[in-house]
């Protein structure tokens, strides 16, 4: 019978990506390869949206949004 440690990592990451990023915390505690090859395929971080929780407030009642002028700079 065939194992997926015959595969090369290459082609395991294309696996992984086509899985997708919504079954990562069940691939990730499979192996340590499986953890290392899905964080480290590039087509499952492409696109990658931050966001706070729903309902979460970005400003507390009555504070004040700063102007550009005490953004830090980067």
């Amino acid at each position: 019978m065939a194992s997926t440690d015959a595969l090369p990592d290459a082609l395991m990451g294309v696996v992984l990506g086509l899985v997708g990023r919504s079954a990562g915390p069940a691939i990730t505690q499979t192996c340590r390869r499986f953890h290392r090859l899905f964080y480290a395929e590039a087509s499952l971080w492409r696109q990658c949206r931050v966001a706070p929780p729903e309902g979460f407030p970005l400003l507390a009642p009555g504070a004040r949004r700063r102007g550009p002028q005490h953004r830090a700079a980067l």
